[in-house]
C-alpha cells in the first residue's frame, strides 16, 4: 500500500531535502531528523502530493500535459504558475514534492561550477521520459526528442539532465517561487538543469512540433537516474 505523506504538504519534504542537501531552514536552524528522510523499504511506494516514488525501482512519476508545440523555450517542464510562456510541458506537481522525491530515490546532487562561470552543471544524469496517448496510439519518448536544437538542426544530444536542486534563500524554497522544475536554459533555481553548452543560449531551443501532440495532451513523467533498468 502506498505511504501517503499527510499535509502540510510543504513541511515535509523540505524536511526530507534539508536533511539530504544540508540545507538550513528559516531561522538557520537545521531540523532533526525526518521519518522520510531514508527511502521506504523495497515494494513499499511513497506518495508526495502527485508525485510518486516507487522504492524498489528507484523512479519518480508525475503526471503532466502538453504545453507548448512549436516556439523558443527555456523550460521542458514547469509548475502550472510557472513560466508557461516558455515551457514545453506543464508538470502537475509542487516544487518541494518534487526535489524531495528524486532525492529519496537516492539520485545524487550535481552542481554549476563556482565563481559564476557561466558553464553546464556536472554530475550523475538523470534521464526522463514522457508518455502520451492519442486514441488507441501510445507513445514513450526520452524529453530530450521533444526539444529541436536550431545551431545543430538536430534534437537534444541524448545526455539526460542533471538533478542540481534548488535552495531556499530567505526562508524561500526558490524552485517554488517561480515553479521552474527541468530547464533547457540554465537556472541555479530549478530543479533539473541541462548538462550541455548549449543550455546557456536562450534562443537556440524550441520544441519540437513533428514530435509532440497537441496542445494540452496529457503526459506522464518518469524520472530516474540513468542506467536504472526500466520497469
Amino acid at each position: 500500500m502506498p505511504i501517503i505523506l499527510g499535509r502540510p504538504a510543504f513541511l515535509l519534504p523540505l524536511l526530507a531535502v534539508a536533511c539530504f542537501a544540508g540545507l538550513r531552514l528559516p531561522g538557520g536552524a537545521l531540523p532533526p531528523a525526518s521519518p522520510v528522510a531514508n527511502p521506504e523499504p523495497p515494494g513499499r511506494k511513497i506518495v508526495l502530493g502527485t508525485v510518486k516514488v516507487d522504492a524498489t525501482s528507484k523512479v519518480v512519476h508525475a503526471t503532466g500535459w502538453v504545453n507548448m508545440t512549436n516556439g523558443v523555450v527555456e523550460l521542458l517542464a514547469c509548475g502550472p504558475r510557472g513560466k508557461v510562456h516558455e515551457s514545453v510541458f506543464v508538470m502537475d506537481a509542487k516544487a518541494e514534492d518534487l526535489q524531495a522525491a528524486l532525492l529519496l530515490v537516492g539520485i545524487p546532487r550535481g552542481r554549476f561550477p563556482e565563481g559564476g562561470e557561466w558553464k553546464p552543471p556536472v554530475g550523475s544524469n538523470v534521464d526522463i521520459l514522457v508518455e502520451w496517448s492519442i486514441g488507441n496510439n501510445r507513445r514513450r519518448v526520452s524529453a530530450q526528442e521533444t526539444v529541436w536544437n536550431v545551431l545543430t538542426q538536430a534534437p537534444l544530444a541524448d545526455t539526460g539532465w542533471v538533478f542540481t536542486g534548488s535552495m531556499i534563500e530567505d526562508g524561500r524554497f526558490m524552485a517554488a517561487s517561480e515553479e521552474s522544475f527541468i530547464t533547457t536554459y540554465w537556472d541555479y533555481w530549478a530543479i533539473l538543469n541541462l548538462p550541455l553548452a548549449v543550455g546557456g543560449n536562450d534562443g537556440a531551443l524550441h520544441a519540437r512540433s513533428e514530435i509532440l501532440p497537441p496542445k494540452g495532451t496529457p503526459v506522464s513523467f518518469e524520472i530516474k537516474a540513468r542506467g536504472v533498468a526500466e520497469d
